[in-house]
């Protein structure tokens, strides 16, 4: 970033017009072979966890997050309860380095920093590596890599880093050119029934479930998606959703804040 939110009245909250409460657990399967080119190429790797991410800034001003992420769900909540999207070194380096860093070059100085990196390594994330990416008009994107007990191999980190750098550039790319492209002129913004059932669609819940939340027949859940699809100009549900979440039309996200409340799918538990 997600098994659908089935947690007793979230159906109801969606039938009242109301957002489905957010999971940690959402499975949205039109990121899943994303999630698999990020697990396999992990693996590859001999490391067990990653991170792909991207900041975008909108036109309002205002930057929407779209991640996805194997990291363990225990780890996900004490980064989130101790607050550590504000002192971790990782996520500030991505920010300003152009260069592929090893985790082991960041200075570790103070109590806090060095209580952070101790917890981490709990879960085997003490050790890796992040590609950062940085786009012409503002984008950033970063593939991390962890999941080991042991530091990277000084003779071996430009040969991973140039592998890793060459698989974010082409997945990123992908991102960008098969889902973000697309004609500003014929572009409208969605009708509330479309945001409704594009985002409940993204959320896993089948024509039928929406229809029950909402009220409505499954041929006008039908109706309501090909009419979101044809507003943002996209040609699949998969794109229009990726659309739709990366505009602000659906899902609205906030950073700073809680890292699970912008992770899209989550693989381990």
């Amino acid at each position: 970033m997600p098994t659908r939110d089935t947690r007793p009245g979230s159906m109801e909250r969606a039938k009242n017009g109301a957002e489905p409460a957010r999971t940690l657990y959402i499975r949205q399967e039109f990121v899943e072979p994303w999630v698999r080119r990020c697990e396999a190429f992990a693996n590859a790797e001999n490391l067990r966890y990653f991170v792909f991410g991207l900041i975008v800034p909108r036109p309002e001003g205002r930057s929407l997050q779209f991640v996805l992420t194997n990291y363990p769900h225990d780890w996900l909540r004490m980064y989130d309860h101790f607050g550590y999207i504000r002192l971790d070194p990782v996520a500030a380096k991505i920010l300003t380095s152009i260069k592929p860093f090893a985790w082991d070059e960041l200075p570790v100085v103070g109590n806090r920093l060095k209580t952070f990196w101790n917890r981490a390594a709990r879960f085997g994330l003490r050790h890796g590596y992040t590609i950062p990416i940085h786009g012409p008009r503002g984008q950033h994107a970063a593939f991390v890599l962890s999941g080991t007990d042991v530091p990277l191999a000084q003779e071996c980190r430009q040969q991973r880093f140039e592998r890793a750098w060459s698989f974010t550039n082409a997945l990123v790319d992908e991102v960008f050119g098969t889902y973000l492209q697309q004609d500003a002129s014929i572009v409208k913004p969605l009708i509330p029934k479309q945001r409704q059932a594009l985002s409940l669609i993204a959320r896993g819940y089948s024509i039928r479930e929406i229809g029950k939340a909402l009220g409505l027949h499954s041929r006008t859940v039908e109706y309501h998606l090909r009419g979101a699809l044809e507003r943002l100009g996209a040609t699949t549900r998969e794109q229009g959703i990726v659309r739709a979440l990366l505009n602000g039309d659906i899902e609205e996200l906030s950073y700073p804040g809680r890292l699970r409340d912008w992770c899209l799918r989550f693989g381990t538990d």
